[in-house]
């Protein structure tokens, strides 16, 4: 016994066919199949676009930084922003910029303490008002809501920021950052710089200001596929490894590879 429709006919032997051709309950399965295998092939790639996508992102996210960053530095006579605002040390050379200080930031506050980079871009990066959760450690500076998932941010992390600790671009602490050590260079001026094209200005980290170690303590080489994003002085960007990075910090020392900024170079300048 066979039931009719006008255009799709079902017969007990559990074919169907539509305009006279019959596919089989085996020939179902069988494109099923196929099916599964192609979105098995494609899901990989689609994976690996997303973390390209992601990665780009980051980038573009430091890039914006570092505009505010040039912009900075064009309104400060070509000095090099510091790490932190306050008075320079035998150790820390933060260039004379000595303002603001937290109670120039928040209202209420009778600090005299510096503050950090991010702050001192604020108004270049249009990030809202702040908020203070520490005492005297400018690690508790608290991101406006508005900011937490913005440019500090990586798209390939699923970490919503709360406070600048919490940043996912980092200013090395020596010596662009203003840290001296051993050997190192102390530069306080862009033109003093020999090549900046390659030495970093940003990179991704965990941290907002951080120590070039061969470890993942403060870099982070996991949310881009053990790449690390990478922003030079003259803005361009770049990449390195973990592989490459340990292999540079093993034969010439973190703190003295020229890619890292911190050994000196021939003649007056970084």
């Amino acid at each position: 016994m066979t039931i009719h429709t006008a255009l799709f006919r079902k017969t007990i032997t559990g074919s169907v066919f539509r305009g006279g051709r019959c596919f089989t309950l085996v020939e179902l399965l069988v494109v099923i199949g196929i099916i599964a295998i192609l979105a098995s092939m494609l899901l990989p790639l689609h994976r690996k676009s997303l973390s390209l996508a992601y990665q780009a992102g980051c980038k573009n996210n430091m890039r914006q930084v570092g505009i505010g960053w040039q912009q900075w530095v064009l309104d400060h006579n070509d000095k090099i922003l510091p790490r932190m605002s306050g008075e320079s040390t035998s150790s820390v050379n933060l260039r004379g910029i000595t303002s603001p200080l937290v109670k120039d930031v928040l209202s209420g506050s009778t600090s005299t303490d510096g503050v950090d980079w991010i702050v001192m871009l604020q108004s270049y990066l249009s990030l809202g008002s702040w908020a203070w959760t520490g005492t005297t450690n400018s690690a508790y500076w608290t991101f406006a809501v508005a900011d937490r998932d913005g440019i500090f941010n990586c798209p390939a992390s699923d970490e919503t920021m709360e406070s600048i600790r919490s940043s996912k671009i980092g200013m090395p602490i020596y010596n662009i950052g203003g840290n001296n050590l051993g050997n190192c260079k102390s530069v306080t001026k862009v033109n003093e710089i020999f090549t900046p094209s390659r030495k970093i200005l940003f990179a991704d980290t965990n941290i907002n200001c951080y120590y070039s170690d061969n470890s993942n303590d403060y870099l982070n080489f996991t949310r881009h596929n053990g790449l690390l994003n990478l922003l030079m002085i003259d803005l361009s960007s770049s990449t390195s490894s973990m592989e490459k990075h340990s292999v540079e910090a093993v034969l010439s020392s973190w703190w003295m590879s020229e890619a890292w900024g911190f050994g000196r170079q021939s003649g007056s300048s970084w």
